[in-house]
């Protein structure tokens, strides 16, 4: 069993990169499971917000 992590408040940002729709509908970028990997995302950034963690979105 994974053990829980600490995080100290005001230490930590949460940062996401690349989350583009083209990931979902570009045939040259398709990335498998990418409905997944929002729905995780989504989940993190709720978590983060709750918790009053800065987030940041990039796009490459």
């Amino acid at each position: 069993m994974k053990s829980p992590i600490s995080i100290k408040r005001g230490k930590v940002a949460a940062v996401f990169i690349d989350l583009q729709e083209e990931h979902r509908r570009d045939r040259r970028y398709r990335v498998e499971g990418y409905g997944d990997i929002l729905a995780n995302v989504q989940r993190l950034q709720e978590a983060a917000r709750a918790n009053n963690v800065p987030l940041y979105h990039w796009a490459y």
